[in-house]
């Protein structure tokens, strides 16, 4: 029989991998709302330094509605995923 510490590794792993997913996606989609919007400055930034795609969207809270569904929880699961690293 497994160990118990197996089984909640392998499902914070699972909250953490969904989470980056969600989160890359979000971004993704964060770069593309930006060219879209003709703000290529903005995209060129977020293209190079991912993790600014949230400080657009923050900027722009009305034209990244769609992105916004994917990026900020995506965030929050990568954020309780390494909570729960650091206490187990």
């Amino acid at each position: 029989m497994a160990d118990m510490n197996l089984y909640v590794v392998v499902a914070i792993t699972t909250l953490l991998s969904t989470g980056l997913a969600l989160l890359f996606f979000g971004a993704l989609l964060t770069i593309a709302a930006a060219f879209g919007n003709k703000r290529t400055t903005w995209g060129i930034i977020c293209v190079l330094l991912l993790p600014l795609t949230g400080a657009y969207v923050m900027l722009y809270w009305d034209e990244t509605a769609y992105s916004r569904k994917y990026l900020l929880p995506g965030a929050a699961l990568v954020i309780v995923a390494a909570a729960c690293f650091y206490l187990l």
